[in-house]
Formats: structure tokens, C-alpha cells, sequence
């Protein structure tokens, strides 16, 4: 005969055993009540609603092993019957000759059998909160791309990330050389985008993938044909917005076909982490590039009709936009002209704690402050340590210039006493200056300028220029 049987009694789980069983095996920590004892502890608790499945605490039923007639005992209990079905638990039919060790047997397979489909259940809810956690995680990346995209373009186009201007020395890439390793300054959220500045025509195709420090590759190989394009950028479109967390990567940029490729580097930065690697070598510059964000999961095109050369029978043919010099390339007008406030945030101070002026840049246009009134003698050279001061910046251009004392009022008249513009990317130290044809004398008006022309803000961009060096002497080129 099944043991006696006390609903909450501290047993871990239930075995349900028939009447006509006498040999019950004693299990520890499992209650072996019999069917009817089970069923006379239902009669005293009350139906959850209209439902008939009555609500009984700490019953984990794993089994019962029942004869025919206690099997019909159950089923003719609809209340008993009911909880059976809700709880789902298996029946298993012996005859009353079954021994004490086949019961015992019995109850162990039942035992496991519970176990391991606890196991399994376990298991699938965790897989199912995995993935209902990477859904989520999908949705609000994907949520905030489109919101950061939203709030800096307002509408469904590229916008420029970074960008790492062409210079003086230049990097090849044959077919079974080695590939141009280039660590990106920026990470591949949202990413649509790659240029590259093509320094020679060539007729083979450049080849990039684009890699992880450590793990698969973001994005398969992209190939760009070069044929019949002339100097200049051309892009790496990829198939489809790269989505998912910000991550760094790193630009590998490979060769096709017969020939090589020519490809320009930028101004020598003293970040190692953006030198460029040529197979095992280090060059102290990074290749000259940009990025472009998009939106998540969209397609964007290729450049629009890419530059190409001229045709060399010299046959007239029409002229696209993408054939024209860039209109910051081209001569300023040397006019009057009333120029509106800037947009975005501008300064020009002398920061104590750095001890260096602070020429905060803008998106729109150059900046130019103007140190008044120096006193020089036979100025033949100016030149001035830069920095962008806070790591968090975009790339900042300087330059430097020297005009006769109050010449200057307004911006284009600057413009037109600056050197050349000198990049930096954030954090980097440089050195601009300026050589005078003539030895300058009296009075002179210093003009220290910055700009952050085309890109998306201008937030902590600390511009500075940092011990002035005047060299006095005599004429120099």
C-alpha cells in the first residue's frame, strides 16, 4: 500500500501510484501517494474560476504507474482527470503481479524521464530569451542609427563621417604583392561608404575587405574596377548599410590584374594606431580616405557617373558636375561681401590652463583670428605648434598667416594671406608656418585660422596654437 500522503508536506516531487499496488518502493524526497489518496486531497480545494483544474501548491506530479481499473478511476474523477490533463504528466499501465523491484525500476525511469525534460525545457527558454534579447538588442541599435542619422541629416543621404586628406607621398599595390593594411578612425555602425584617393590612372581593380581585430570579417570583398577613371576619389559601395554595434575595423586593400595601383596617403600623423602597413612594413602616414553613414539596411548607389579622363582624340563631350574642380578649390573672390553669422558655435581666446590660443572651427567656412598689431623686425618666418586638443573631436584644418597691420577686416580678405591648410585628426600635434618673400617690419597683424568645412559638427573641437616661433633675417623663397 502507497504511504501516507500530505499536500505541502516538504517532498520535492509526487509519484502517483494505484490502489492495487501493495510492494511501494520508499523514494527519498518524492511523495508515493496512492490514486485515491490523491484524489481525496482534491475534493477539499476549490476550482480556479469556472475552470474545474483546482489549484494545488507544491505539486510537481512526475508519474504515476496505475492498472486498468485504477486508470478508469481517473478518467470517471473529472476534477482529477482535468488537473491530469492540465499538468500533462505520463501514465504508465502495469497488472498487480509487478514486484516491488520492477515498481522500483519503473519509478526511476519516470524520474529521469522528468529530468531530462526539465533539461530541455530549460534549455529552450533560454534559447528563446537569447534571441528574443538579440531581437532587442537588433531594434534598438537599429533604432539609434536611424535616430543619429535622422538628427544630423534630415533626410535619407550619405553623410560624411571622417576624412583623411590627400598629401604628397603616395602608396602602390601590385597583384601578389602585399595588401595596404589601414586601421579606420571611425567604427563600422552605419557604415555605407569607403573612398579612397586614386593618385594614377590604372587598369586593374582594387579589391577591400573590410576585417576585425579579432572575429569573422565585417563585409565580403567589395571590388572597384579602375578602368577609364581618372585621379581622384573613387568609392567602395557596399552592398547593403552595415548594421550592428559600433565596432572598430580595419581597411585590407588588395590588387587584380596586370599592373599596379597607386593610391595617396595623407599628412604623417603621430598616431601609430593610423599608420598604414604594407605587408610587414609600417609607413608613419595614413591612406588617404573617407567615410559615409547611411541608413540601416538601405542600399545606396556608387558615385554618381565617377570622374573619367579625357578622351585623347580630343573629341568634345559633356561635362558633368563630377568633372569640375570642388568649389572650395577654386579662387575666392576678392570682394566686399556681408557675410551671416555662423550656425554653429565659434570662438577665438587665449586659454590660460593650455597656455595656447583657441580658435574654435566651424562646419561652414573658415575661422580667422586675428592677433593684432605685433611688433616684428625683419620677419622672415612665422610658424606656430597646433593641436586638436580633446580626442573626441573630427579632423581640424590650420593655417597660418602674416598681413600688414589693420589690412584685414573681413574673411576673404584673409584668406587670401594663409598658407596652405595642414589636417589634423583629433588629438595629433602638428607645425604650421609661413616663409615672407620680403622681411616684414613695424607692425603686424598675426591671422591664425581653422576650419571643419563639410563635415557633421564641430563639438569640442579645441583647436590651438601653441609657441610662436618669429625668425628674423634676410629674403627667403
Amino acid at each position: 500500500m502507497a504511504g501516507s500522503f500530505e499536500p505541502g508536506s516538504g517532498a520535492a516531487f509526487t509519484l502517483l501510484f494505484g490502489d492495487a499496488f501493495s510492494d511501494v518502493p520508499n523514494l527519498p524526497n518524492i511523495a508515493t501517494p496512492s490514486l485515491s489518496q490523491w484524489i481525496s486531497t482534491l475534493e477539499n480545494v476549490a476550482p480556479l474560476g469556472a475552470s474545474p483544474i483546482p489549484a494545488v501548491a507544491n505539486q510537481v506530479i512526475v508519474g504515476a504507474i496505475l492498472t486498468e481499473e485504477d486508470a478508469a478511476a481517473l478518467a470517471a474523477n473529472a476534477q482529477a482527470k482535468a488537473l491530469a490533463d492540465a499538468l500533462q504528466f505520463p501514465v504508465t499501465l502495469l497488472t498487480q503481479e509487478t514486484t516491488a523491484l520492477e515498481l522500483a525500476s519503473m519509478a526511476a525511469g519516470l524520474l529521469a524521464a522528468h529530468a531530462e525534460a526539465g533539461e530541455r525545457d530549460a534549455a529552450a527558454e533560454r534559447a528563446a530569451l537569447a534571441e528574443l534579447r538579440q531581437q532587442h538588442m537588433d531594434m534598438q541599435s537599429a533604432y539609434a542609427q536611424v535616430e543619429e542619422f535622422a538628427y544630423h541629416s534630415l533626410a535619407p543621404k550619405f553623410t560624411r563621417t571622417q576624412e583623411f586628406r590627400n598629401h604628397e607621398e603616395r602608396a602602390e599595390v601590385a597583384a601578389g604583392g602585399p595588401a595596404l593594411l589601414q586601421r579606420l578612425p571611425f567604427s563600422m555602425h552605419s557604415m555605407a561608404a569607403l573612398d579612397v584617393w586614386l593618385a594614377e590612372p590604372s587598369e586593374g581593380a582594387l579589391v577591400l575587405d573590410l576585417k576585425r581585430g579579432v572575429g569573422p570579417d565585417f563585409q565580403g570583398p567589395v571590388e572597384l574596377a579602375l578602368s577609364g577613371l581618372a585621379p581622384g576619389w573613387v568609392r567602395f559601395a557596399f552592398p547593403r548599410v552595415l548594421t550592428g554595434a559600433p565596432e572598430d575595423a580595419f581597411a585590407e586593400i588588395t590588387f587584380r590584374g596586370e599592373g599596379k595601383a597607386v593610391l595617396a596617403l595623407s599628412h604623417p600623423s603621430p598616431v601609430e594606431d593610423y599608420h598604414l602597413k604594407v605587408g610587414a612594413k609600417t609607413r608613419p602616414y595614413p591612406l588617404a580616405l573617407r567615410g559615409f553613414r547611411g541608413l540601416p539596411g538601405a542600399s545606396l548607389p556608387d558615385m554618381a557617373m565617377a570622374r573619367v579622363a579625357p578622351p585623347a582624340d580630343g573629341k568634345a563631350r559633356m561635362v558633368m558636375a563630377q568633372d569640375l574642380w570642388p568649389i572650395r578649390l577654386l579662387p575666392r573672390l576678392h570682394r566686399r561681401v556681408k557675410f551671416l553669422s555662423y550656425k554653429d558655435f565659434v570662438s577665438a581666446d587665449f586659454w590660460e590652463d593650455e597656455n595656447a590660443f583657441m580658435v574654435h572651427p566651424s562646419v561652414e567656412r573658415p575661422v580667422v583670428g586675428i592677433l593684432r598689431n605685433v611688433s616684428v623686425s625683419a620677419l622672415t618666418k612665422v610658424s606656430a605648434i597646433i593641436n586638436v586638443g580633446n580626442e573626441n573631436a573630427g579632423s581640424v584644418a590650420f593655417s597660418l598667416g602674416v598681413a600688414p597691420a589693420g589690412k584685414v577686416k573681413r574673411l576673404h580678405q584673409a584668406m587670401a594671406h594663409l598658407v596652405p591648410w595642414t589636417v589634423l585628426a583629433a588629438g595629433e600635434f602638428g607645425v604650421v608656418e609661413q616663409r615672407l618673400a620680403e622681411p616684414a617690419a613695424g607692425k603686424v597683424d598675426l591671422l591664425l585660422a581653422t576650419s571643419m568645412e563639410g563635415q557633421e559638427n564641430n563639438e569640442k573641437a579645441w583647436a590651438f596654437f601653441r609657441d610662436f616661433t618669429f625668425t628674423n633675417g634676410p629674403a627667403t623663397a
